[in-house]
Order: C-alpha cells, then structure tokens, then sequence
C-alpha cells in the first residue's frame, strides 16, 4: 500500500492560520499555469474559520430577541473581551464581539432602556450591542452601510426579524412598479389569484432586493442571527424543502426560502408557563423552556432539550453530545410507510396547486393549461433573474446603488 504524500502538510490550526502553515500548493513541477495565473492571483485551498448562520424561530413572547441579548451579556463579562483584563468600560475598552442589530421590531428599549436588565449592553454606555431601528427600506439600507464599515470577524449580524426585511423589499418593488401591496394582496386573494400582491416575475425582483442586503451581510466577516416568527406547516400547500425539513415539527418559520436554505442551524423555541395557584391574585408563572433543533450542518439534528436562559451555551454543549445522534430508518416496512407518507402528502400539495392554477385561469377568462403532473415546484419563486429588473434600489450612494440593480 502507498505511503502518505509527502507533500500534505500536518494540519495544525484552523483556518487561515492552517494554511499559512502549510506547503505552497504551486503547481507540480513541469506544469505551465494557465494564462493569467500567477502565484499572486491563485486562489489557494484553505478552510475558513466557522462562521454561525443560525435562524432561531419561536411564537411571540418566546425568547427569540432574549437569546441574542443574554449571549451578548455572556460575551461582555468576560475579562478576555477587555483590553484591561477587567470587565467594565471604568477598567478599559471592550474588545470582543459586537452585535450589530437591524431592530425592526424595536424590541431594544424593552431589554437596553434605563433600568433594563441589558442597559449595560448598549454601545453608548460602553456595551457591545448595536441597536439600528429601521422602519423601512432606506433605513435598512441605511443600517447595513454603517454596520458593514465598522464590523469585524467574530462579530454578529442579528436580523430581529428577518421577514422584515422581505415586506420592506416588496413595499420598494410595489412603489417602483406602481403597486399598492396591502390593496393588491387583498384584490387578488378575493378573484381567486392566490396569495401576494406580485406575479412570478415580480416576486423575483422582491427576492433580488431583499438579497442585496441579506446576501451581502452573510458573506461578510461576521456571525448571523436570523429571528422569525412561526405558522403551521400546510402540508397540502407548503413546497418540498419545508415539508422534508419541517414536517415532523408541524411548524414553520415565517422567514424567505433563501434564509431557511442557507442558514446552518435552525432551532425552535418552545415555552410553557403555569401558573402555580390560580386562586392567588400575585401567584407567579412557572416557566418551562425547551428548545428543538431542526437543523445544525454537519451535526446531529431533530433532538429536544430543555434550557433555562442561554440558548445558545446549550445548543454548543448538545451538539458534543453523542446521545443526540439520528438513526437511519433501514427496515424495509418502516421505509415503505414513510416513502407513502411523503407522496401522499406531495400530492396533496400538487391537487391543490392545481385548484389554485385553475382559478386564476378563471379569474382571467381563460382555459387552464397546466396539467398537475406537470407543475414545477418552484414555479412561483424561481431564483431566475428578472426579465426586467427594477430600474433603482433606494441607497445611500451611487456605487451602492448601482451594485443592488445588478443583483436584482
């Protein structure tokens, strides 16, 4: 049997540190490069540094903005995160991770207000917490411009919530092509043309604009924090990546497609509180909090466990945790069952977006022509890029603008 090759360098860090420890991976002697390539331009194998991508979805009063907040309060009282080795900004600067937070809900004065339980967190007080409100699409454009010139590795972007976003990019495509969304959405609904205010080709437009900010934060240096409410999983109307993703939950996060696909790790947050004696006027609630993890690349996933305050402590030590590990279904009863659960639930979806095909060809006076067989999953959201892209995104300078039309 062949020896190890003697030119693969002994891993001995991670990320960029590994590879500046390692061999040069030029070209094997005698071969010419291409034309163009040189040592400089050369895009060298590396592994980068672990970057989160999680999205964290919960009902209301949940515990979605908390958990964001408490891992920036465990981030602030660590002596390693002050340049005087001692926590507090009377002892020096802080130095370790900030959270830079599109507060579309305005959720910070409830936790950073005076007399809050965070108020230490917020930058003006020496924090790390960045709070941008952002009521609509300038604002957050606005927001990203300053977040991405001041941000750094190890930082976190946290989107308090995501979908936000999505309706701000819709209110920007209605205004540039003219549509009243919150009319349309309703006119539509009533003649039987589904769900929306946008046809397909629109619905990409919105998609490319919500992109040119989302997209531009989740390839920079930083973690990312995605919250979204949730709604029930509908089985007969729901596309195949939420079904196979969150059937089994019967929950769905209220997030863009995009959001769910890229994020690394989904999880859920569950609470249940009791009252201890009803019959007393001032009897506290207990609380039970637990957590559901749908979704962590690379990791053992769908496993629950219960948690007090930090979510994100919790999720780091179960995913250590070899009791967590899935087991693949093998007997071939138990698989025919499954494999007839999912097509009986994918053909329910296919009838009824049929039924939904066939009223819009009504509503419009026309013959329907789609057979059911035939209808692609993702007709009404394709990632295609629009035949006619909006004309402008609203930004803050020429190059920023002209940077968000191309990617729409």
């Amino acid at each position: 049997m062949a020896g190890p090759l003697k030119q693969v360098p002994n891993k001995s860090g991670s990320g960029p540190r590994a590879v500046g420890k390692a061999s040069d991976p030029r070209p094997p002697a005698g071969v010419v490069a291409p034309v163009g390539v040189t040592n400089a331009t050369l895009n060298r194998p590396m592994l980068r540094d672990k970057r989160e991508r999680i999205l964290v979805m919960a009902d209301p009063n949940a515990g979605k903005s908390f958990a964001y907040y408490r891992m920036a309060d465990i981030d602030y009282h660590k002596p390693e995160n002050w340049d005087g080795g001692i926590v507090g900004p009377d002892n020096g600067k802080y130095t370790g991770p900030k959270y830079w937070v599109f507060d579309f809900d305005d959720t910070a004065p409830a936790y950073m207000g005076d007399g809050e339980q965070f108020e230490h967190l917020y930058f003006e007080y020496g924090g790390n917490v960045y709070p941008f409100p952002a009521d609509d699409w300038k604002m957050a454009v606005s927001s990203f411009n300053y977040m991405r010139a001041y941000w750094k590795r190890g930082d976190y972007v946290v989107f308090d919530v995501v979908n936000r976003v999505y309706e701000m990019a819709q209110d920007l495509i209605g205004g540039v092509t003219g549509v009243d969304v919150d009319e349309n959405t309703v006119a539509r609904i009533i003649r039987g043309r589904g769900f929306g205010a946008f046809e397909g080709n629109q619905w990409n437009a919105v998609t490319r604009s919500f992109l040119s900010i989302y997209k531009r934060c989740e390839d920079g240096p930083c973690h990312i924090i995605n919250l979204a409410h949730m709604s029930e999983v509908v089985r007969a109307r729901d596309k195949r990546t939420i079904l196979s993703q969150f059937d089994q939950l019967g929950m769905r996060p209220r997030a863009p497609r995009a959001v769910v696909e890229d994020c690394d790790t989904i999880v859920a947050l569950w609470v249940v509180r009791d009252i201890e004696d009803r019959s007393k006027a001032d009897s506290a609630a207990r609380t039970l909090r637990w957590m559901t993890v749908l979704k962590d690349r690379g990791r053992p996933t769908y496993y629950r466990v219960a948690y007090d305050y930090d979510m994100y402590e919790i999720l780091k030590r179960e995913r250590l945790n070899p009791a967590n590990n899935s087991i693949n279904v093998t007997d071939p009863k138990e698989i025919a069952r499954m494999m007839a659960d999912v097509e009986e639930a994918m053909q329910r979806r296919a009838e009824a977006e049929a039924q939904d095909a066939a009223a819009e060809a009504i509503a419009d006076g026309i013959k329907p022509e789609r057979d059911p067989d035939t209808i692609d999953d993702d007709d009404t959201d394709a990632d295609a890029v629009p035949a006619t892209p909006p004309s402008r995104l609203a930004t803050t300078d020429a190059t920023e603008e002209q940077d968000n039309a191309s990617d729409a």
